[in-house]
């Protein structure tokens, strides 16, 4: 866990126009921040994932298909849920970069024409360099097959949900992936409809 707080450090040292920069006053997870304990637990997660993903590699019969991969965090606007999710995506590249496929995505942003899960893993995967076999981005299950095969895990962020809880397609999409092996989920949300929704 060290490492993960020294990279987060390293991140807000570096030049502003710096593509991995943080800014350091947004980096408000160490104890006794209320972040630490969820920022701590979220990456023994995502470090669980990647020892499975590395020590089993693409055997699928010998992976847990189900180990609570997804995680809901529920915050008032202003309260660093954002700031958290955004460093939950950048730090496990950084100690994982082999292994570790991740995206933050805002649906409050992209409110009115939202990517759907799988979308959103298949555009992480390109810029990884890992070429699909495939065209289209529609089954969710494939993509994560051949993200397995190539010993990747994902980490998806997905910021300020409400926005798409009516979207039968995307929520299905999430609901799928919060029951992998292979990636490790976290929704945030603002509004008061995160709670009925996940359980």
């Amino acid at each position: 866990m060290r490492f993960s707080y020294e990279a987060v450090k390293w991140m807000a040292s570096l030049p502003q126009n710096h593509p991995r920069h943080f800014p350091p006053h947004l980096n408000f997870i160490e104890d006794p921040s209320p972040w630490s304990p969820i920022f701590e637990d979220s990456l023994c997660k995502v470090f669980s994932k990647v020892s499975d993903c590395v020590s089993r590699q693409s055997d699928t019969s010998k992976m847990r298909p189900n180990n609570a991969s997804g995680t809901a965090i529920w915050g008032a606007r202003g309260s660093g849920k954002s700031n958290g999710l955004r460093l939950l995506t950048l730090v496990p590249p950084l100690l994982f970069p082999d292994n570790v496929v991740s995206m933050y995505y805002d649906y409050r942003s992209h409110a009115s024409n939202p990517r759907t899960p799988s979308k959103l893993l298949v555009e992480a995967l390109t810029r990884a360099g890992v070429e699909l076999p495939f065209h289209g981005t529609s089954n969710l299950e494939r993509v994560l097959d051949h993200a397995v095969q190539h010993h990747k895990t994902f980490v998806l962020c997905a910021d300020e949900m409400e926005s798409v809880y009516s979207n039968p397609v995307i929520w299905d999409q999430f609901a799928l992936l919060a029951t992998r092996y292979d990636i490790t989920l976290f929704i945030a949300d603002s509004g008061s409809k995160v709670r009925a929704m996940v359980e």
